[in-house]
């Protein structure tokens, strides 16, 4: 069963399973959730995880054995994977894409300081393409004084200026929308991770917003899945709200236009791996592959 680690069915599923003498196989679904969801009282037989970091969350702060845990990767990511040596058609024209998070923070300051940097420096040819998370913990708020952004159009008709329902979005869309960003400004979100199949640059917002107690601050200081992740080579965290401006202007210097060399690209991959594999095989390949170890069944 696919869980996020917290939801009741994942719970029952694994004691009724025990009362009748059945094995249970857990798949993780995202980044964070064998680390920031519950405790597990009742333990599965077999789990999945991301990658060697979520295997050590799910040993340490789980109490499963380490023979009982598999690194499969994330099923999500598997198409991503499969696209990222292939030319996507753009859908949209020289962009930066901004990647919004869950956490109610304030977005839209920082893209406010993005479009005063580009209305400064009189940027011409170049577009913030803004996707607020699908599930994002507070109203996305438009400013009518934005002059190079604009909502990504698979959350937001632009025109009846009215975000669509909330629903799960088509996987299908982000190969495109990742692969021919120039580079990404962002929130410390699992999309930052999977960026990196890309070999996208990364600016990271990590700083107190002023705003909400919710704040990337906050997010890198107490969040257990963002240890580390500062070793990701594509990646910088701006930890200083006063640096902001200095970092943005580095990385449109420095990223704009170079694309990254084939031992950048693997060195990438390496550091990636720890958060979430994906360099061998599929991800279905894997799975079955665990499962008829797991059960023979197959």
């Amino acid at each position: 069963v696919p869980t996020s680690g917290y939801d009741a069915d994942t719970i029952h599923f694994i004691d009724l399973l025990k009362k009748n003498k059945k094995k249970s196989y857990l798949i993780v679904d995202n980044w964070d959730n064998l680390s920031s969801k519950i405790v597990l009282d009742n333990l599965p037989d077999r789990i999945a995880v991301w990658g060697e970091q979520t295997k050590m969350h799910a040993n340490k702060i789980q109490n499963i054995n380490s023979n009982q845990i598999k690194i499969l990767g994330s099923a999500r990511s598997e198409l991503l994977f499969s696209k990222r040596h292939k030319n996507q058609k753009p859908r949209y024209k020289n962009y930066i894409l901004f990647l919004g998070s869950a956490w109610a923070w304030n977005e839209e300051g920082v893209l406010t300081m993005i479009d005063n940097f580009f209305i400064k420096n009189k940027i011409n040819n170049l577009q913030i393409i803004y996707r607020p998370h699908p599930f994002r913990q507070r109203k996305t708020i438009i400013s009518n004084s934005w002059k190079y952004i604009k909502i990504d159009k698979q959350l937001y008709d632009n025109k009846r200026k009215k975000f669509l329902k909330r629903s799960w979005p088509d996987l299908d869309y982000y190969p495109s929308l990742i692969q021919n960003s120039k580079f990404i400004i962002g929130g410390l979100t699992s999309m930052m991770v999977e960026s990196t199949i890309f070999w996208k640059s990364y600016l990271a917002i990590g700083f107190d917003d002023n705003f909400s107690l919710m704040n990337q601050k906050n997010a890198l200081k107490y969040f257990t899945h963002l240890e580390g992740i500062e070793k990701l080579p594509n990646l910088k965290i701006c930890k200083n709200i006063n640096r902001f401006y200095k970092d943005l202007n580095y990385i449109m210097k420095n990223h704009i236009h170079k694309k990254p060399s084939k031992k950048i690209k693997i060195n990438i991959d390496k550091k990636r791996e720890f958060f979430l594999s994906g360099n061998n095989s599929t991800y279905t390949e894997r799975l079955v592959a665990d499962i008829n170890k797991f059960s023979k069944i197959f």
